[in-house]
């Protein structure tokens, strides 16, 4: 047998080329829908259709095709993050996580967070600053307490210092921890080791061990003892 047709099947294989059909672009307020004869519909920025000269009937070679779904892709993985910043202000390691969820690819999920917090839409010192404000605001909450909580968020500790500095009035509110602490060693009336639970119970809340005893001693300074 010859050696051409011994070699036709991969011949033949080395001659398909990818091709994709431009079916339909149907335009909305947010961003426009291409549908391809694949079965495949991409959303992507409106600008996007000029750009890439995309019309009707255009058939796609493979890089072209590429470079749609990775628009495509870049525009989902935007929008999605900003969904999800819209229920709340999140950290971008937050952010980086739910984008993972979604299996968006690494480069994308940085492409996207980095060009959020260019634009100010993310800012893990801003966001630092308002969890604090938020967590002293609802109960008192030591430093400790708030730096383990933000570093699970992902933030660095170095932003988390910066925040804790400028919050400190906010923190060691002396006086809120002493309300919180009076209330919890009434609350256990005919219990034993009253002051020693109460210590527990600041402990939890972040406060050091120094801090805590200034508010025991006040305590017991008001006749609260065992």
């Amino acid at each position: 047998m010859p050696q051409w047709k011994k070699d036709a099947p991969g011949i033949l294989f080395c001659l398909k080329v990818f091709m994709a059909e431009i079916l339909n672009i149907h335009y909305t307020l947010s961003h426009a829908a291409i549908s391809l004869d694949t079965g495949e519909e991409f959303e992507l920025p409106v600008d996007a259709v000029g750009q890439f000269r995309l019309i009707r009937g255009k058939v796609l070679d493979k890089e072209e095709y590429h470079q749609l779904r990775e628009e495509s892709d870049r525009y989902s993985c935007r929008q999605k993050a900003l969904s999800y910043l819209a229920l709340r202000s999140r950290s971008a390691e937050e952010i980086r996580n739910y984008l993972r969820k979604k299996h968006f690819s690494a480069d994308i999920i940085d492409e996207t967070v980095n060009a959020l917090a260019n634009s100010g839409y993310v800012n893990d010192y801003e966001f630092s600053l308002k969890f604090i404000r938020y967590k002293t605001g609802r109960k008192a909450t030591g430093q400790n307490l708030l730096k383990k909580e933000l570093y699970a968020k992902g933030i660095e500790k170095s932003v988390i210092n910066r925040a804790l500095k400028e919050s400190l009035s906010d923190i060691d509110d002396f006086e809120k921890a002493y309300i919180a602490a009076r209330k919890k060693f009434l609350s256990l009336a005919n219990k034993k080791n009253r002051m020693r639970r109460v210590y527990g119970f600041l402990h939890q809340r972040g406060f050091d061990s120094g801090f805590i005893n200034k508010v025991l001693d006040r305590l017991k300074n008001e006749g609260l003892r065992d």
